[in-house]
């Protein structure tokens, strides 16, 4: 395996706590809302859900559920990332919390200050699954308000990145409670041992960790853990064409009257299904190989203290963001 740091971010990609005194950082100041507000960016118009506490974040449809785990579809989006490494978790949760508050505060290249946003994420790296340890280093990132989206502005520190995130398919597990060190990994990795023993294909190189209150809430906290899919759910736009193929198959070998129309319609909306099946797989296929390759190219680009190499890209599934 290559050395510890890695540029991963990903794919939702996403910040650790040590302690209670930790979980949640980075959603600071703002008041709560027990309902849900339209998104700022232009175009968007979404409700999010209540424990995003009336703070921009990420914007996302339930493919599915099981018990009390979703498979969210999330849109593209931009963040801005940091690595730390070499470092304990909490220090590691400090560190990169300090730099991600700067930009946030106006250390980008237009000066722009910007509001706090949900979830605070961070990126946990395995090291060892039999085990259930983690390497020491992170990725802690900062989701982009999204009136700031079309054009987030390129940070000034060489050790934050501007990444893009493109669409990607996350199972998520909630939690309430604090979320410390022990918490996570516990629940971390029985999510992934739930999840493949069900014989879902997910990645377990890394694992994501949102949170979304301030230290001071103490009741109805929320948290999640993020695995990303290998392979995306058949999107609703497919499966409805693939209805509507069979639909009219049916309605024409019921005009015709003929057993042998009958026959030909039920073939071809069986054809017509097959082949946006073996489209949807080889889709999947090209994404899986994609994101290898994003991964390969990260562990490569990091240097040894967890800086961004160039501080202008970081490569979570995605391509990154330019200049």
């Amino acid at each position: 395996m290559k050395r510890a740091a890695i540029i991963a971010a990903a794919a939702l990609i996403a910040v650790v706590a040590a302690g209670p005194c930790l979980a949640g950082r980075i959603d600071r100041a703002g008041t709560e809302a027990s309902g849900a507000r339209e998104g700022k960016a232009g175009g968007l118009s979404w409700n999010p859900p209540s424990f995003c506490r009336n703070k921009d974040c990420p914007e996302f449809t339930i493919i599915q559920t099981r018990d009390d785990v979703e498979l969210r579809r999330y849109k593209p989006a931009h963040w801005i990332t940091t690595n730390v490494s070499n470092a304990k978790w909490g220090d590691a949760y400090d560190e990169g919390y300090k730099r991600l508050q700067k930009y946030v505060s106006g250390d980008n290249v237009n000066g722009t200050r910007m509001e706090q946003t949900n979830p605070s994420f961070t990126l946990l790296y395995v090291a060892d699954a039999k085990a259930r340890t983690l390497q020491s280093t992170y990725t802690i990132e900062y989701f982009v308000p999204h009136e700031l989206q079309d054009a987030p502005p390129a940070p000034t520190a060489q050790d934050v990145g501007l990444l893009r995130v493109e669409e990607q398919d996350v199972w998520v597990l909630s939690f309430g409670g604090f979320a410390t060190e022990d918490v996570v990994v516990q629940r971390g990795f029985d999510f992934i041992t739930n999840l493949t023993g069900d014989g879902i294909d997910v990645h377990t190189e890394f694992i994501g960790l949102a949170l979304y209150d301030q230290p001071a809430r103490l009741v109805a906290r929320h948290n999640e853990i993020w695995l990303w899919a290998k392979q995306p759910a058949p999107s609703t736009s497919t499966s409805a064409s693939v209805s509507k193929d069979a639909k009219r198959a049916r309605a024409s070998a019921k005009a015709t009257g003929s057993g042998s129309a009958s026959a030909s319609a039920s073939a071809s909306a069986s054809g017509q299904a097959a082949e946006a099946v073996a489209k949807g797989r080889a889709a999947a296929q090209e994404a899986a190989e994609g994101i290898k390759r994003a991964f390969e190219e990260a562990w490569a680009r990091a240097t040894g203290d967890g800086k961004v190499e160039s501080g202008k890209r970081s490569g979570r599934f995605s391509q990154g963001a330019g200049n």
